[in-house]
């Protein structure tokens, strides 16, 4: 993908949101309706946004970023899951999970 999809949109601060989604509640009271606790009893946001931390950690060390756009395709036949392969490529995959569920497939001539 040669365009990242976000610099199409203007940015929006978390302030901005919260707004938003308390109009959206129509009087309803944003942290008895929208935050949850886990089990460790940990607070969850129903977003979390990056002006609302200092800094942003840049492990290097860390795989939190190193992620692809991946499409799964099914392969019955060879063609098929090629032109499936070309599409999801030119939509924006930057990766293709081939699942095969046969040893041999069959091609089309």
């Amino acid at each position: 993908m040669s365009k990242s999809l976000f610099s199409d949109f203007e940015g929006v601060s978390s302030k901005a949101w919260k707004q938003k989604i308390q109009v959206d509640l129509k009087g309803a009271d944003y942290n008895n309706n929208l935050i949850w606790k886990t089990n460790e009893g940990i607070d969850v946001k129903p977003f979390y946004h990056a002006d609302q931390f200092k800094a942003i950690s840049n492990n290097p060390n860390s795989k939190a970023q190193d992620w692809k756009i991946c499409q799964t395709i099914v392969v019955d036949k060879a063609e098929e899951a090629n032109a499936q392969a070309i599409e999801a490529i030119n939509r924006g995959a930057e990766a293709i999970l081939f699942t095969m569920p046969s040893e041999s497939i069959p091609t089309e001539v």
